[in-house]
């Protein structure tokens, strides 16, 4: 786990600064607003039902 976390850094660092800002930003928001949506349903659809 530890490799994968330093390999994940590196890579990002890499290609962070090879995209345009703009659309890295884009990329950020859009993953949280799909992690933030998957544990909103995990937390309160799956378990209510």
């Amino acid at each position: 786990m530890i490799v994968a976390t330093v390999l994940g850094g590196y890579a990002g660092g890499y290609y962070s600064k090879r995209i345009n800002a703009a659309l890295l930003r884009t990329i950020i928001i859009a993953f949280n607003f799909i992690i933030t949506a998957l544990f909103f349903v995990k937390t309160y659809v799956v378990t209510a039902s």
